[in-house]
């Protein structure tokens, strides 16, 4: 949720609608709304677009979120940690798995 507010800041700086952005991204209005909502992730590409458009690195978009205390990880790495944490257990757990399937894969194919 946090990097949604962010994302929404950027846009209000440039006095954009959602439906501007999304034009401006590639995407719908939908989709900026739920992002800025916290509602849904925002996926790498979505993301690249967004740092593009505004004329930021992810890693300094990552440096405008909050951290939590004790949280001193690369900036991708906080990404992920907040947008897990809004997201419910089930889902967690969902992810969690798939992680660990594709590590288990790399092992494999090294």
């Amino acid at each position: 949720m946090r990097l949604g507010v962010e994302l929404r800041k950027l846009r209000k700086a440039k006095r954009m609608t959602q439906a501007q952005l999304a034009e401006a991204l590639e995407t719908n209005e939908n989709y900026v709304s739920a992002i800025e909502r916290g509602a849904c992730g925002v996926g790498p590409d979505v993301l690249g677009r967004y740092c593009e458009f505004f004329g930021i690195k992810e890693e300094d978009l990552a440096k405008l979120i909050p951290k939590k205390e004790g949280g001193d990880y690369p900036p991708l790495v906080q990404m992920i940690i907040e947008e897990l944490l809004e997201m419910p257990d089930s889902k967690r757990a969902r992810f969690l798995a798939e992680l660990k399937a594709e590590k288990e894969k790399d092992v494999q194919q090294s």
